[in-house]
C-alpha cells in the first residue's frame, strides 16, 4: 500500500467566513449554506519529494486553485470534494509501485507555436509526479491543455469497468482504474492512460456519453 505518502499528499478543504454583518438596518438573514455566509476553497498539499521534482521540472508552475476556475465550470461539473481529488489535483499508485504518485493541472508560462505560423500561444500543462525507486520522484507531461482565463477544464481520476464511446467514431473503449481524464465541457472529457510498457501515457481520446457497455455499445450499433 501507499498510505504514507497520501497521507502527505492531499487535498485540504478550506472554510471561511466570506462576509460579515453591518450594523443597523439590514435585511433578513439568507439561509445557513449561502455564499454569502461561507466561501470554500481548497489547497493541495504535495510532499517535499513531489515538490522539489516540479519545481526543477518547470519552476514557475503554479497548481490552480478553486478560485480559477470560472463559475460556469464550477456549476456544471459540481467538486465532489475528497482528501485525494480536486479540479486541479488527483493521486493514485499509477505506475503500480505501491508508492503514491500524482496529476497537477495548472499555469507555467508555457507557449507552443502555432502550427500555421500565427505566432506562440500559451498552454496549461497537465503533469504527473511518479514516483522513482524508493524515495525519488520523476515529472512527465499527461497533456496540454489551451490556456483560457478563468479555467474552464478539471481532472478527474476514473473507476475501472465504465464503458464509453470515443468521440467523432464507433469504438467502444473500457475505462481502467486510475485513468486520468480531463473534462473538457460540452459533454466531452480526454482521457489520459499510464503505459508501463512505454513508460509514458497515452491518450484513449476525447470520449463522450460516459455510460454503461450495454448503452453505449447500443449507440454504437445505431
Amino acid at each position: 500500500m501507499f498510505r504514507e505518502t497520501l497521507v502527505v499528499a492531499a487535498v485540504v478543504l478550506v472554510l471561511w467566513p466570506a462576509a460579515g454583518f453591518s450594523a443597523g438596518k439590514s435585511p433578513a438573514p439568507e439561509p445557513p449554506g449561502q455564499e454569502r455566509y461561507v466561501k470554500y476553497s481548497y489547497q493541495v498539499v504535495l510532499p517535499a519529494g513531489m515538490r522539489a521534482a516540479l519545481k526543477e521540472y518547470s519552476p514557475t508552475f503554479r497548481i490552480f486553485s478553486l478560485d480559477d476556475f470560472s463559475e460556469d465550470h464550477k456549476r456544471t461539473f459540481p467538486l465532489m470534494f475528497s482528501g485525494t481529488a480536486c479540479y486541479s489535483a488527483v493521486f493514485a499508485d499509477l505506475n503500480g509501485d505501491k508508492r503514491g504518485d500524482a496529476v497537477v493541472f495548472g499555469e507555467a508560462d508555457h507557449w507552443v507555436e502555432g502550427l500555421r505560423g500565427e505566432g506562440k500561444f500559451e498552454y496549461f500543462p497537465v503533469l504527473a509526479v511518479l514516483s522513482e525507486g524508493t524515495t525519488g520522484y520523476r515529472v512527465v507531461t499527461v497533456s496540454h491543455a489551451a490556456a483560457s482565463r478563468p479555467v474552464r477544464m478539471s481532472l478527474e481520476l476514473l473507476k475501472a469497468g465504465t464503458a464509453v464511446k470515443v468521440y467523432g467514431g464507433r469504438e467502444i473503449v473500457t475505462l481502467e482504474d486510475n485513468d486520468v481524464g480531463m473534462f473538457l465541457g460540452g459533454g466531452s472529457m480526454a482521457v489520459r492512460r499510464w503505459s508501463r510498457s512505454k513508460s509514458d501515457f497515452e491518450s484513449i481520446g476525447d470520449v463522450r456519453d460516459i455510460t454503461t457497455r450495454a448503452e453505449a455499445a447500443k449507440s454504437a450499433a445505431d
